[in-house]
């Protein structure tokens, strides 16, 4: 099976196929999120977007959420083309990856200082043949969504080279 690489419209169309759903969302923001989902959980194929709706259909009478679309995902299976994952991902393309963070404060005379210092678990892309693969395709959708330029607010940049300069 090869994979049908189609443009937005057709995503669209294929979560407006859960209208008839109940909970189905009645703004479209609510319907933006789920073809934002849908786009990122086919990878863009809409073959494996059409999979993912008939499964959702056929599995409950409520409009699936972004979650359930990757549970969905998930069920039916890598994709015949789609990139293999590593043991480090364990084939989600994704990896934990311990971070060292700081919660501060400002202490009587206006000065931070750390008060809280602890590690956390957070993820990132592996970078395994699936996580560059995903990667690029988080980058392609992040250039889709980036709206038109906005012009600096003079206030705001004014107060910012002021505080980078004490």
């Amino acid at each position: 099976m090869s994979a049908k690489k189609v443009d937005r419209p057709y995503f669209r169309s294929q979560v407006l196929r859960l209208a008839a759903t109940n909970y189905f969302p009645a703004l479209d923001e609510g319907v933006k999120e789920l073809v934002d989902s849908l786009i990122r959980v086919s990878h863009g194929d809409g073959e494996r977007a059409q999979q993912i709706i008939d499964e959702a259909l056929r599995s409950s009478p409520t409009c699936p959420t972004p979650a359930t679309f990757e549970a969905i995902s998930s069920e039916l299976g890598p994709r015949a083309n789609s990139p293999r994952g590593c043991e480090h991902c364990e084939g989600t393309g994704m990896r934990y990856v311990p971070k060292r963070c700081e919660r501060t404060t400002l202490d009587g005379d206006g000065k931070p200082y750390v008060y809280e210092s602890y590690v956390a678990d957070c993820q990132e892309r592996c970078d395994c043949e699936l996580g560059r693969f995903l990667k690029a395709k988080d980058k392609e959708a992040a250039a889709a969504r980036k709206g038109p330029e906005r012009e600096a607010n003079p206030l705001t940049t004014a107060l910012g080279k002021e505080r980078r300069a004490k």
